[in-house]
């Protein structure tokens, strides 16, 4: 069975998320306290997960965020 090149499973997002770069952006989101990321969070909790998306994108733009996503695209460490 192929697997689907653009499928993401958990175990990207944990391989991902013990990069250094990975534990840095997991560190940058859990400090910010911006009303976008309440906001994300509380629709997270609630179970909208297109609202929490929505909040986060004006916070992914973040230059430092963009960074650490394309050195995590990369394989970059």
């Amino acid at each position: 069975m192929h697997q689907d090149p653009n499928s993401f499973s958990m175990d990207d997002a944990l391989r991902l998320a013990a990069t250094p770069a990975g534990k840095e952006l997991l560190n940058l989101l859990k400090s910010n306290t911006s009303q976008d990321m309440t906001s994300a969070r509380k629709a997270v909790e609630s179970g909208d997960y297109e609202m929490a998306k929505k909040s986060l994108s004006s916070l992914l733009q973040s230059p430092e965020i963009q960074k650490l996503l394309r050195q995590m695209e990369n394989g970059h460490e």
